[in-house]
C-alpha cells in the first residue's frame, strides 16, 4: 500500500466528531514498572544492548515467557530515551496506530503534536506521505537513538497497520545505511507471533536483533533463584531440576507452579512436583485462556488429536486426522509461536512444549470427537510404514493391539539383533505387558537372545518360559513357524551352555538347532555355528577345529546381515588365534571386527568390546603401551553396555595392563570400579576364572598374600588333576605369583603340568608366558641345561609373533637368564631378538641395529584411528566441541552456528556418549588426550 492509499484509508476511517483526546489514552504509553524481586537477566540484557547495533529487535515468543519483563528491566538500565505503547485488539485501525505512533514521540518533539492536527484535523489534510517523511527526516537528524517499543504487536492484524509500521522500519534501516552515527528510531517489537516482514533479509543482512523462546527460558540457576525468592522454601538441586525439566524453563509455568505450593510441607512438595503437569488448575486455566480459547475450531481439533504424539510432521498429521493440508496448520502454528518446538534446522518436525501437551491429552480425554485407541492406531500405521519403529510400537500398545506390536516385533527384531541393536530391543520388549508373552511366544524367544547378551544370569528364566510356551497345544502355529522358534531357542541353550562350560551340552543343542533351522536362515543358523566354536574354543583340546567352525560362522553370518554376529564370529576367531601364539592373525581378526562393527548410522557395536580387549592385549604385549590403553579404556565402556561377560574380561584385561606397567593406583581404581558394577550379579563360569586370575595378581602387587591362600583354597589350585583350558588362566596367575614370591619349585611343578597341556592342545599362546617364567625357574634352581634348552625353544616362537612384554614383565630374573644366554650363544640367530628385550628390561630404547618386529599380517595405522575408537563425531559434533573447549555456553554455540539451543544440548549429548564422558569439561579433556582437539 502507498502513502496516498493510507491518506484515503485515514480519512475513511476517521469519525471527525471525536476528539483526540478520547481516543488516545495515557495507559497506552504508559511503561510497565518492573517488580522489585525480578530475576535480572544480564545475559539478554547484554545481547539487547548489543542489538542496538541494528535497527530492530525482535522478541518472539509464546505467553508468559517474560518478554515484557526484560524489556521493561533492558530500559531502565538504558541511557537512550524510549517510548512505549501497548496495544490490544482495538489498535487495528490505521489512524489509532498513527496517532498513537506520533504521541509517543511527543515527548521528544513537542512540536508534533502539530502534525498529528494537520493529518487528522486539518480542513485541507496535507498529504501523509509530506507530513511523515518531514517527522522521520526530524527524528533522523535527533542527536540520539530512540527506543520506541511495541507491546503485544501480535494483536495488530490490520494489513495497513502493518503496512505502515514496515514502512517506518524500513525508513529507519535506510537511513543507517547512510549514517554511520547511531540515530533514529530502534524499533523493539514484543510478540507472540512473528510479524510478516522481510526478517529472512533483515537477518541475512544482520539489520535484526532477534530473541526467541529458547533465550528466553529459565536456565537452572534461574529457575533455582525465581522459585526460592517467590515462595521462601530451599529447594534441593534435584527439585529445581525438575522444575526447570517439566516447564522447559516456561516462566509462567514457574510463576503458576509457584502459586500452587505455598505453604506445602516437603512430603506434599515432592509428591506436587512428581505430579506436576499441564492438567494443573492454574497452568490449565492460564493456557485455555489464553491460547486454546483463542483459536478457530479447526486448530483446537488439530491441537488436541495430534496431542498423542510425542513429535510429528506433516505427513504424520495427516494420517492421524484423515485430512490433508497438516504442513500450513503446522507452519502456522510455528508462526503464532503456540507452544511449538521445533526439532530441527528446516522446521519439518515439531513437538509441543510438556506442559502445553498435558493440558491438551487431558482435554483429549474428556472432548475428542474421535476414539483415542483410534487415533494410536493410525500414528502406528503411519510409523511402523515410515520405519518409526520404537515409536510405532509405542502406539500400537498404547492401543492396546498387541497382535500388531507383536508381528511388528516378529518383523523387526532379527534386524535389531544383527544390528546389535540390543538394548533398543529390550526397551521395546520392556512395553509389553506380561500376558502378551504368554500369547507370542517369538517375545519370549527374543527376550531370552536380549538377556544372553545384557543380562544372562536369567537368560535361563527365558529360555524355560520359552519351553513351557511350545509344549502347549493351542498355540496358532504351523510346523514351519514351530520348527522355527525350536531352532532360535536350541541356538540360545548352545551358546548359554558353552559359556557355562558344558561343553557337550553346547554341541547337542548347536545340533539340535541346526536341524530345525531353514537352510537359509543365515542370520541364526550361524548363531548355532558360532555356539560350536564357542563350545570347541572352551574345551581347548582341538582349536584348529574351533578357529574353523569360526570362519565358517562368520560367512554364514555375513551371508544373513547379521553383522554383530559376525563381529562376535570375528572376535572369537581372533582369541582363538591369541590362543594359539599367533598374534599377527589375531590382530588382523580384531581390527577386522573393530572395522565391521560400526554399523550405516556409525554406531559401534557392543559385541566389539570383545575385538577392542583383544587388540589391546595384543598391542601391550607388543610394547605399544599408549595404544593398547586407549583399546582397553574402549573395550570396557563398550563391554559395560554389552553385557557382565564381556564386562569382566575387560576390565580384568585394563587392570592387568596396568599392573604391567607399574601404575598400581590405576589398577585399584579400575577393579574397584568392577566391583562396585559387579556386586550382587552372577557370573559364567568363563568370566570367573579370569575374575580369579586378575585379583590374585592385584593382591600379590598390594602384598595381600593372605587373600590369595584363601582364594587357592577356594578354587583349589593346589594341584592340577584335569588341566582345565578355562581354568588354566588362575593357574597361569598362580605360577606368576609364585615367581613374584621366588618360590621356583612351586613355579616348575604347576608349570610343567601346565606345559604339557597347551602343547597338546596347542595353546602355544599361553604356552609361551608359561614356558618364559619356567626357564628362569629352571636356571634359578640350577637346572640351566633346561633353562636353555627351554628357552631356545621358545625364543623362535616369541620371535616370530613379537612377544615383549611376556619377558619384560618378567624382571630381573628374566634380565639375568638373557645377558647369560646372549653370552654363550653368540651365533644365536636370535640374539637380536635378545637384545631388543634386554634394552626394555633396563629401560633403554632399542637400538637401529636391534631387532625390530615388524606385523606381516597388519596393515593398520593405530596414530590415525583415534578418533575412530570413539566413534566419529559428525562435522556438527566437531564445531560443538571446539566451542565448548573455548568455555562457550549452549547458548552461546547456539547463536554462533544459527541453531537452537536444544539443537546444541542434542548434539552435547551425542559428543558425551561418543566420548564415553558425562560433562562438558571431560568432554575437552578426552578430545585433546585422543588428538580429537589440539591440547
Amino acid at each position: 500500500m502507498t502513502l496516498k492509499n493510507w491518506q484515503i484509508t485515514i480519512e475513511k476511517s476517521f469519525d471527525k466528531g471525536k476528539l483526540v483526546s478520547d481516543i488516545i489514552l495515557n495507559t497506552k504509553l504508559y511503561k510497565p514498572q518492573t517488580r522489585p524481586d525480578i530475576i535480572s537477566r544480564s545475559r539478554l540484557i547484554d545481547k539487547l544492548n548489543d542489538g542496538l547495533a541494528q535497527n530492530l529487535t525482535l522478541i518472539s515468543a509464546p505467553a508468559g515467557f517474560g518478554k515484557t519483563t526484560l524489556v521493561c528491566e533492558w530500559l531502565e538500565q538504558l541511557s537512550y530515551p524510549s517510548t512505549w505503547i501497548s496495544l490490544d485488539q482495538e489498535d487495528n485501525e490505521l489512524f489509532r496506530f498513527i496517532t498513537y505512533f506520533l504521541k509517543g514521540l511527543q515527548r521528544f518533539f513537542p512540536e508534533f503534536n502539530d502534525s498529528i492536527e494537520d493529518i487528522f484535523y486539518s480542513q485541507q489534510t496535507p498529504p501523509v506521505e509530506i507530513v511523515i517523511d518531514k517527522i522521520l527526516q526530524k527524528v533522523t537528524a535527533f542527536p540520539q537513538r530512540i527506543i520506541y517499543v511495541l507491546d503485544d504487536f501480535h494483536v495488530i492484524k490490520n494489513q495497513d497497520v502493518q503496512e505502515f509500521l514496515l514502512y517506518l522500519i524500513q525508513y529507519s534501516l535506510n537511513s543507517s545505511l547512510k549514517s554511520t552515527q547511531a540515530q533514529g528510531i530502534h524499533f523493539v517489537l514484543v510478540s507472540r507471533l512473528d510479524p510478516i516482514f522481510p526478517l529472512s533479509r533483515w537477518r541475512l543482512n544482520k539489520q535484526i536483533c532477534d530473541i526467541r523462546s529458547d533465550d528466553l527460558r529459565f536456565s537452572y540457576e534461574e529457575t533455582g533463584q525465581f522459585l526460592n525468592q517467590r515462595t521462601k522454601i530451599d529447594f534441593s538441586p534435584e527439585q529445581i531440576n525438575a522444575f526447570e525439566s517439566r516447564t522447559e524453563g516456561w516462566i509462567a509455568g514457574l510463576q503458576l507452579a509457584s502459586f500452587s505450593i505455598q505453604g506445602f510441607s516437603p512430603s506434599k512438595l515432592n509428591q506436587f512436583i512428581r505430579n506436576f503437569t499441564g492438567n494443573n488448575r492454574y497452568i490449565a486455566d492460564y493456557l485455555i485462556e489464553e491460547v486454546l480459547e483463542q483459536q478457530t475450531q479447526e486448530i483446537k481439533d488439530f491441537l488436541l488429536q495430534s496431542a498423542i504424539l510425542e513429535r510429528m510432521n506433516a505427513q504424520l498429521c495427516d494420517a492421524l486426522l484423515n485430512r490433508t493440508g497438516s504442513q500450513a496448520i503446522l507452519e502456522k502454528l510455528d508462526h503464532s509461536n503456540l507452544f511449538l518446538v521445533s526439532l530441527d534446522d528446516q522446521r519439518g518436525w515439531y513437538r509441543y512444549h510438556q506442559l502445553f501437551s498435558d493440558l491438551l491429552k487431558y482435554r483429549l480425554s474428556i472432548f475428542s470427537s474421535v476414539s483415542i485407541p483410534e487415533l494410536h492406531n493410525r500414528a502406528a500405521n503411519w510409523l511402523e510404514q515410515n520405519d518409526f519403529l520404537e515409536e510405532s510400537l509405542k502406539h500400537w500398545l498404547l492401543a492396546e493391539n498387541y497382535a500388531a506390536a507383536s508381528e511388528l516385533i516378529e518383523k523387526t527384531a532379527a534386524d535389531l539383533m544383527s544390528k546389535s541393536k540390543f538394548l533398543l530391543l529390550r526397551s521395546l520388549l520392556d512395553r509389553f505387558p506380561e500376558k502378551a508373552f504368554k500369547e507370542w511366544p517369538w517375545l519370549c524367544i527374543y527376550r531370552a537372545w536380549v538377556n544372553f547378551i545384557l543380562q544372562p544370569e536369567v537368560v535361563e528364566v527365558w529360555v524355560e518360559k520359552t519351553n513351557a510356551i511350545l509344549s502347549e497345544t493351542n498355540l496358532r502355529l504351523n510346523e514351519k513357524q514351530h520348527a522355527e522358534l525350536l531352532g532360535n531357542l536350541h541356538s540360545v541353550k548352545a551358546i548359554c551352555s558353552a559359556r557355562h562350560g558344558d561343553f557337550e551340552e553346547s554341541f547337542e543343542n548347536a545340533r539340535i538347532a541346526l536341524a530345525y533351522l531353514e537352510p537359509q536362515n543365515y542370520k541364526v543358523r550361524g548363531l548355532a555355528l558360532y555356539a560350536q566354536a564357542t563350545a570347541q574354543a572352551l574345551k581347548g583340546d582341538d582349536l584348529l577345529s574351533a578357529l574353523e567352525t569360526c570362519h565358517e560362522a562368520e560367512k554364514i553370518l555375513n551371508l544373513g546381515r547379521n553383522y554383530a554376529g559376525q563381529v562376535d564370529a570375528l572376535s572369537l576367531s581372533g582369541e582363538i588365534s591369541q590362543m594359539l601364539g599367533e598374534l599377527n592373525q589375531a590382530a588382523a581378526l580384531y581390527k577386522e571386527a573393530i572395522d565391521h562393527s560400526y554399523n550405516k548410522e556409525d554406531d559401534v557395536f557392543f559385541s566389539a568390546a570383545m575385538s577392542y580387549t583383544g587388540l589391546g592385549e595384543v598391542l601391550y604385549e607388543w610394547n605399544q603401551l599408549d595404544q593398547a590403553l586407549l583399546l582397553l579404556i574402549k573395550g570396557c565402556e563398550l563391554g559395560e553396555q554389552w553385557g557382565i561377560s564381556q564386562w569382566i574380561s575387560s576390565f580384568c584385561s585394563l587392570t592387568m595392563v596396568y599392573l604391567g606397567m607399574g601404575d598400581l593406583k590405576s589398577a585399584i581404581d579400575v577393579m574397584q570400579q568392577y566391583e562396585q558394577r559387579s556386586t550382587g550379579r552372577s557370573i559364567l563360569l568363563v568370566s570367573q576364572s579370569k575374575e580369579v586370575a586378575c585379583k590374585i595378581r592385584l593382591l600379590n602387587a598390594i602384598g595381600d598374600f593372605a587373600s590369595i591362600e584363601k582364594i587357592i583354597d577356594k578354587r583349589k589350585l593346589h594341584e592340577i588333576r584335569q588341566p582345565n583350558v578355562v581354568q588354566e588362566i588362575e593357574w597361569a596367575a598362580l605360577v606368576l605369583f609364585y615367581y613374584s614370591q621366588r618360590k621356583w619349585h612351586d613355579v616348575i611343578r604347576i608349570s610343567e603340568q601346565l606345559l604339557q597341556a597347551m602343547v597338546r592342545g596347542k595353546r602355544y599362546g599361553r604356552w609361551i608366558k608359561i614356558a618364559a617364567m619356567c626357564s628362569v625357574a629352571y636356571k634359578m634352581t640350577g637346572n640351566t641345561d633346561s633353562a636353555f634348552s627351554l628357552l631356545m625353544e621358545l625364543l623362535p616362537r616369541a620371535k616370530s609373533e613379537g612377544y615383549l612384554r611376556t619377558f619384560v614383565d618378567l624382571g630381573e630374573p628374566m634380565m639375568e637368564l638373557l645377558v647369560e644366554y646372549s653370552h654363550l650363544y653368540k651365533a644365536s640367530t636370535d640374539l637380536n631378538y635378545v637384545n631388543q628385550i634386554l634394552s626394555l628390561l633396563i629401560g633403554q630404547k632399542p637400538t637401529d641395529s636391534a631387532y625390530q618386529f615388524k606385523p606381516t599380517n597388519l596393515s593398520y595405522d593405530y596414530k590415525n584411528t583415534e578418533i575412530r575408537l570413539f566413534d566419529a563425531l559428525s562435522e556438527h559434533e566437531l564445531k560443538v566441541l571446539r566451542f565448548i573447549s573455548l568455555g562457550f555456553s549452549n547458548r552461546d554455540i547456539a547463536e554462533e552456528l544459527g541453531v537452537s539451543i536444544n539443537t546444541v544440548k542434542t548434539h552435547c549429548a551425542n559428543i558425551y556418549g561418543k566420548l564415553g564422558v558425562h560433562n562438558r569439561v571431560l568432554a575437552a579433556n578426552r578430545a585433546k588426550l585422543i588428538g580429537i582437539l589440539a591440547s
